[in-house]
């Protein structure tokens, strides 16, 4: 009765019994105003209260019975020092703040993820290695009872025994940063509850209040962990947050530059598939909405993000579009020192070519903007839905956010090199802008940045994962001239953030960068290939290698039906003794690697991988040479072609001899030639060619 006037439909509600177990046991939410209630099958429920009072409809949203919040777990929260509960049956009135700062108290599945992600990169960043500092000073270990790693909707905390140390909220009205000290260091602030001498709370949007006064946070810290035992509020401590504390800086300042090298066929490239590329693949269906969003629009253009928000918020100025969700972030991603620059000039560059208001020449397509007289701009909806219709779906998406357990979303990139890859491709390079406007005969260039410099870009604007450039035939492309002045970059101590870190200015754009420590850079190097030898000495001291040779014991479970054979041949055998000749007539490097016989079930197979594979192969090593190829395979594999005794040459030569029969090699498509049988025995005699039992 007392409140009447005010409870109104969607207000919401404390539900708190007090007596030995006080607490909240519920939050609801009014679901129909006060009234007096009629009489309905429900009135037992109402024991002996008096059924004719005003009575307002309720509903549960979070029925805490199992797990009240009691009040002596709440005794410290700043937020709910004044929560005004006193004796049963007695309404109250509580702030939005008091709700959910309570509601932020329930676990309700809020993941560790999904919070730091609310925050900016650098506020956040600022938290942690503040943590990392003050555990560091005070030697605070990992499952330290006396400290607690919480998190709510709103905020991070790190709670020394009964009292906040250090926070950081989502919402800036009293201060993003909050933390605990010995004396005041910010201009707000209020003292401890208790006698003095007690530490303050302070309050700041401004970091450098806290970092310059560091001594005196650690110290206000420190004293309380003296007093301390265990926190009272440990059962509410979050094992991902703190293992990121523990953890993540090692996971990410520890950047890998690897090459897998050796012989063709070792499975260098099936290595990378199999096990490197899933330590940098995500599932959908296990990142939060805020980690989806962020995964969509880094990988949008300028031009997609603003027609995302134009869809959204309808004609708009570009301080409105400034401001919009799609814009905001792909700001935080961006090299782009002044945002509204650029969305002016993208608006510009995509707006249709009958426009009144717009004299831009240099247009590119989709042309979907038009700017209005009032300065106002509006997407030429029509336009919009020929040319980009997987945006509208796109807002569905994100919108009706449902993962899909099977979808992969890859935080690597995959290149091959080869004698055309430049460092235009690589890092950075003019490249001409093509209008699909045939009246248009100027010609426009744009820097573009290459296939590092945009995985490097993804990497540094997301610390907390690990990013990976795979390179396969890392040397067949002119290293030197690829990677330029990033040659010392790729260092693991000159990356971004490592003690001798630092950044160069790129020569197109003039704009500083470096290479992230969470980039890690892979590359296969095939031992055969000539252009080994000419791999740059610079990029080699800069790279661990791991060598992979042949293993012909991994043949001993394929061939038919994983017997290791086929039609009696010993697959391991067959590897083994080839790779022993080509060994002792070239070297180690040359040898043949097992991933070309792994997939051999038949007698076709092993044909079409010595036709296809390993007599081509062979010609390449020893140039053509049939005499040293039969010492590898036997002579069974080639047909005479010509006598060469009998041919009459026009003039003597003294140191030729023309004797012997002039080679050639025998067709290993054509069964009518050389047959299944011819096959399977020149094959034994290539294994044991005296018949003897060979080791």
């Amino acid at each position: 009765s007392a409140h009447k006037d005010k409870i109104k439909v969607g207000d919401k509600v404390i539900l708190w019994i007090t007596g030995n177990k006080a607490g909240c046991y519920a939050l609801a939410e009014i679901i129909r105003e006060p009234q007096t209630k009629e009489t309905s099958p429900d009135d037992h429920l109402w024991k002996e209260e008096d059924k004719s009072t005003l009575k307002a409809g309720i509903k549960i949203l979070h029925n805490l019975f199992d797990s009240p919040i009691l009040k002596a777990d709440i005794a410290s929260y700043q937020e709910l020092k004044e929560l005004n509960v006193g004796n049963q049956g007695t309404n109250f009135s509580a702030t939005k703040e008091e709700y959910e700062a309570l509601l932020g108290l329930i676990d309700t599945g809020i993941s560790f993820d999904s919070i730091r992600n609310k925050f900016q990169p650098a506020i956040f960043e600022n938290f942690i290695n503040t943590i990392r500092k003050i555990n560091q000073t005070l030697g605070i270990d990992k499952n330290d009872e006396r400290i607690v790693y919480s998190l709510r909707r709103n905020r991070l905390s790190y709670t020394v025994g009964q009292r906040y140390g250090l926070n950081i909220y989502t919402n800036d009205n009293e201060g993003v940063y909050r933390a605990m000290s010995v004396q005041p260091i910010c201009e707000k602030h209020e003292a401890y509850d208790g006698k003095p001498p007690q530490p303050y709370y302070n309050y700041t949007n401004n970091f450098s209040d806290l970092s310059k006064n560091i001594k005196s946070i650690i110290d206000a810290i420190e004293d309380e962990l003296k007093r301390t035992k265990k926190s009272g509020y440990r059962k509410y401590n979050n094992s991902d947050f703190e293992n990121f504390v523990f953890q993540q800086k090692n996971k990410t300042m520890n950047p890998i530059n690897q090459i897998l090298y050796g012989p063709p066929g070792t499975g260098k490239t099936f290595k990378l598939k199999s096990e490197y590329f899933p330590k940098y693949t995500t599932k959908e269906d296990s990142l939060s909405r805020e980690q989806y969003f962020d995964s969509l629009v880094r990988d949008l253009t300028w031009w997609q993000v603003i027609t995302l928000a134009l869809i959204e918020a309808g004609t708009s100025r570009v301080n409105d579009l400034f401001n919009n969700r799609w814009v905001a972030k792909k700001a935080s991603f961006s090299e782009s020192k002044n945002v509204r620059a650029t969305l002016w000039g993208t608006l510009q560059m995509h707006t249709i070519q009958s426009s009144q208001t717009v004299s831009y020449t240099q247009r590119q397509a989709p042309l979907i903007f038009d700017k209005l007289e009032d300065k106002t701009w509006q997407l030429i909806e029509s336009e919009a839905r020929e040319n980009c219709p997987d945006l509208y779906e796109l807002i569905d998406e994100v919108n009706n956010f449902n993962p899909n357990p099977d979808k992969e979303i890859k935080r690597y990139v995959f290149a091959t090199f080869h004698q055309s890859f430049g460092y235009e491709d690589f890092i950075e390079g003019i490249k001409p802008i093509i209008s699909d406007d045939e009246t248009v005969n100027d010609l426009a260039y744009k820097i573009e940045d290459g296939i590092f410099k945009q995985i490097c870009s993804r990497a540094e604007t997301d610390p907390e994962n690990r990013y990976a450039i795979f390179i396969d035939e890392i040397n067949r492309g002119n290293v030197s001239a690829i990677f330029g002045e990033l040659i010392t970059l790729i260092e693991k101590d000159k990356r971004i953030g490592m003690e001798n870190g630092f950044k160069v200015k790129l020569p197109y754009s003039k704009k500083d960068f470096g290479v992230p420590a969470n980039l890690d850079i892979y590359g296969t190097m095939n031992t055969a290939d000539r252009s080994v030898e000419a791999l740059d000495t610079a990029l080699r001291r800069r790279f661990v290698f791991e060598e992979m040779m042949p293993k012909p014991e991994l043949l001993k479970n394929r061939g038919e039906n994983n017997s290791g054979q086929i039609q009696g041949i010993d697959l391991s055998s067959l590897l083994e003794i080839m790779n022993k000749r080509i060994e002792i007539l070239v070297d180690r490097d040359h040898t043949i690697g097992h991933a070309f016989f792994m997939d051999n079930k038949k007698i076709d197979d092993l044909r079409s991988t010595f036709g296809n594979k390993i007599i081509p192969l062979l010609q390449e090593y020893f140039y053509g040479d049939y005499a040293k190829m039969m010492m590898v395979i036997g002579e069974e594999f080639f047909q005479p072609q010509m006598d060469a005794s009998r041919i009459e040459f026009a003039a003597n030569y003294a140191e030729y001899r023309p004797e012997g029969k002039v080679l050639n090699l025998k067709s290993l498509a054509d069964k009518a030639q050389f047959s299944d049988e011819q096959f399977i025995a020149a094959l034994r005699k290539m294994i044991n060619p005296k018949g003897n039992n060979v080791e």
